[in-house]
């Protein structure tokens, strides 16, 4: 009798092991933020700006739909995707995600460190090109609603090649006097955000610090090394405020611990 309890309880330990493990690296959770300034136009107070950031090509349900439902939720008016979409070469998940994505809103998406490396970026590229996903290497494009805008930038990830002297200076020139969002990969760039003086940025990358403990945060972040600063949440440096994504899917290290994969969703408000 004792054995069969020892050996029950120890398959409902291991179940609940499983399941929580499973949870951790599968389960989405949402995040909220508002950003209230005085150059959010009337028009745009209250639009809704989704960010998916480092999907690494990693599957949410069947073609993606517990993901997109997540974002349908929320109807969003922008949906953002602030790098590492694919995992080296593999894509499928990536594209069935943004194609799809591209139908509920306008979508601007920068690539990351892992497009960079990837032998198949041109094709990605094309086809995101094709589904209606606006790319943003370098170069910006402005929202306009009933005569009021507001500025999306995105910059190439420096894996790609090491940022020119005054890229961020000559990118932030563009509405300058409107609100500008920028959309750039690497969160721990922040001062070099701030000097640029754009007043929004959207990052990723550190995927969270892939395990986090209460009190301390994220233990490893790539370019940050342990213990981080910038892994998730806003930050905010002078009159920029950066919001971090803790990602969603993983890479080289496969486990999330107090970390699940993160949606942001962040609402405009006028001052």
């Amino acid at each position: 009798m004792w054995i069969a309890l020892v050996a029950l309880v120890s398959a409902a330990l291991v179940a609940a092991l499983g399941w929580f493990l499973w949870d951790q690296n599968n389960g989405l959770s949402v995040s909220r933020y508002s950003y209230e300034s005085h150059l959010v136009p009337s028009q745009f107070d209250g639009f809704c700006i989704v960010q998916v950031s480092d999907l690494h090509n990693k599957a949410f349900g069947k073609e993606q739909e517990r993901l997109l439902r997540l974002i349908d939720a929320e109807q969003p008016d922008l949906v953002v995707i602030t790098g590492d979409l694919v995992d080296n070469s593999a894509m499928e998940n990536a594209l069935c995600f943004a194609k799809q994505a591209a139908g509920m809103a306008t979508c601007c998406y920068v690539p990351g460190n892992h497009e960079a490396r990837s032998p198949s970026y041109a094709k990605l590229r094309q086809e995101l090109q094709e589904a209606g996903v606006q790319l943003l290497e370098n170069s910006a494009i402005s929202l306009e609603k009933q005569g009021e805008r507001i500025w999306v930038l995105g910059v190439l990830d420096p894996a790609f090649s090491p940022w020119e002297e005054g890229l961020l200076d000559r990118l932030a020139s563009e509405g300058e006097g409107e609100l500008r969002i920028l959309l750039s990969h690497r969160p721990d760039r922040l001062e070099a955000y701030a000097s640029s003086g754009v007043e929004l940025v959207f990052s990723g990358h550190a995927h969270g610090g892939q395990i986090r403990l209460p009190g301390i945060g994220g233990l490893f972040a790539p370019d940050q090394g342990l213990f981080p600063k910038y892994t998730s949440g806003m930050h905010q440096e002078e009159g920029t405020t950066l919001v971090i994504s803790r990602g969603l899917g993983n890479s080289a290290f496969p486990l999330r611990l107090f970390n699940r994969p993160e949606l942001v969703v962040l609402r405009l408000q006028s001052a």
